[in-house]
């Protein structure tokens, strides 16, 4: 079928397992908090869980805001959620839009090593 090779690259890449948490702050204060990354990290290598998705909230003009990190040691697996979220019809009705500016990142949060 046309198009279909292109459908099925959109389909994220399998993972044995998935953690989710949600947190009571914006984004950028949880990122810049003193060793979140160590912190996060270890998490990740204690639980083995192939992807880690934590849900941030922030309130502006009385209504919520909401972001979403995805981590996890396979930088392929979290990108191929990225892109899943980002632009399959699927999670269209999810509006979900990339973030370009991050705290994290001028702190070397996100970044290979």
């Amino acid at each position: 079928k046309e198009g279909e090779g292109k459908e099925r690259q959109q389909q994220p890449l399998l993972v044995s397992s998935i953690g989710l948490s949600s947190v009571l702050m914006d984004m950028d204060s949880l990122l810049a908090k003193d060793d979140f990354q160590e912190e996060l990290t270890a998490f990740l290598n204690a639980s083995d869980v192939g992807l880690f998705g934590i849900m941030a909230v922030e309130f502006r003009d009385g209504k919520p805001h909401r972001e979403l990190l995805l981590t996890g040691s396979d930088v392929s697996v979290v990108d191929s959620f990225a892109d899943y979220l980002l632009h399959h019809a699927d999670a269209a009705f999810l509006e979900m839009s990339e973030r370009k500016e991050c705290i994290g990142e001028e702190d070397g949060i996100g970044e290979d090593d």
